[in-house]
């Protein structure tokens, strides 16, 4: 049992209570344009994705980085929920969870579900010392799923603009990868 319920893996998915985690593949361009052309969704991620932009950035998403980019479905119905990714931190150093999910599956469990489960996929690995995530600091709803699914704040800095907050799964400064 793990913080985001049991899960099970196969065939580089992952299987949550009520989502499955698979790989991202073409035929999800639609679900992810949306997700980064939303005013909404992009709020605290710099802002809505130009479509012409939104084109290299979803070839890239399925170039050799595949396995570190989830799809979220739900586990019934196959429906496109979001999107979960692993990759290295803004400094290179520590293995960054990001994520963004389609609206109208805010504030019921799924992020928190998917993104919890991201986590424990990596810390499964013994090569990664830890998971960090970053958000704007006045990303409340962000901050809270972080805290749930077990990281905690270690850092506030000033990156793109804006005030940034650092959540990692063990303590210690950004910088520190000894802890």
């Amino acid at each position: 049992m793990s913080r985001s319920g049991t899960q099970t893996r196969y065939a580089g998915a992952i299987k949550t209570e009520r989502c499955i985690l698979n790989r991202l593949v073409s035929n999800d361009r639609d679900q992810v344009c949306r997700l980064r052309t939303d005013p909404e969704v992009r709020r605290y991620l710099g802002g809505p994705t130009e479509e012409a932009k939104f084109e290299s950035q979803f070839l890239h998403m399925l170039g050799p980085c595949l396995d570190h980019y989830w799809a979220v479905r739900g586990a019934v119905d196959q429906a496109f929920i979001g999107l979960v990714s692993l990759d290295l931190s803004q400094i290179e150093i520590d293995t960054e969870v990001s994520y963004e999910f389609l609206p109208e599956y805010w504030g019921k469990g799924f992020a928190t579900e998917s993104v919890g489960a991201v986590v424990d996929f990596a810390l499964a690995d013994p090569s990664i010392n830890r998971v960090v995530a970053e958000t704007q600091a006045a990303n409340w709803p962000s901050r809270r799923l972080l805290d749930r699914v077990g990281l905690h704040l270690i850092e506030s800095i000033d990156r793109f603009g804006e005030e940034q907050v650092i959540y990692a799964t063990k303590p210690g400064q950004l910088s520190d990868n000894s802890t």
